[in-house]
């Protein structure tokens, strides 16, 4: 089902030059310009490898949709207001919810930490998702989900840096966000879940 809201009319032309392989393909080279001194070579090779694989991130692997944030941090949620949190800067979609679980993980905990507590924490927000009435999606199929979705802070690191003004807390952020998130693809071994691009 279509939100109106969520699918702003685009036309042909400007549509194409938003999907996300081509916006890829177009910010890619620029990144790496400006970032490969300051990555690890394992990590470039990652980003190298879905760049590889992006039609197949980027495509949905099922039609379990909801309304998703798209950089949910921690830099994007206030406390001790009226509200227990706050979630603010949204850059709503539809897509998993995983995605978006995957994303605050990634960007906000080091290996070591995320490590030690994914899988129960996952496991929680599954069961949360439980009550709400959802059906049909079970754990194994969240956990795939979320592999899947690791990439999400390395790839807001590559698109994002490129198309704002650079400064050097923006760039301090954008190499943590893509080392922490490299580190959890490669830990969930992600890039097998993708397949290669028809053209490479």
């Amino acid at each position: 089902k279509k939100i109106a809201w969520l699918s702003p009319q685009e036309s042909e032309a400007d549509a194409a030059k938003t999907k996300p392989d081509v916006l890829w393909d177009m910010v890619y080279p620029g990144f790496v310009e400006r970032y490969e001194s300051k990555m690890s070579v394992e990590h470039l090779e990652l980003t190298e490898q879905l760049g590889a694989r992006f039609k197949s991130y980027s495509t949905p692997v099922n039609d379990l949709f909801t309304l998703t944030h798209g950089d949910y941090r921690l830099d994007n949620m206030m406390f001790g207001g009226p509200y227990p949190v706050a979630v603010v800067d949204w850059s709503s979609s539809l897509g998993s919810g995983a995605a978006d679980a995957a994303y605050f993980m990634g960007t906000g905990m080091e290996g070591e930490a995320r490590l030690k507590d994914e899988k129960h924490i996952l496991m929680e927000y599954h069961d949360r998702m439980m009550s709400y009435g959802i059906e049909n999606y079970d754990f194994n199929a969240c956990w795939f989900d979320y592999r899947r979705s690791s990439f999400a802070g390395l790839v807001m690191a590559v698109i994002a840096s490129m198309i704002v003004g650079q400064t050097e807390r923006g760039d301090e952020m954008f190499m943590v966000m893509a080392r922490r998130s490299a580190d959890m693809a490669l830990h969930l071994e992600a890039l097998d879940l993708l397949q290669l691009n028809p053209s490479s």
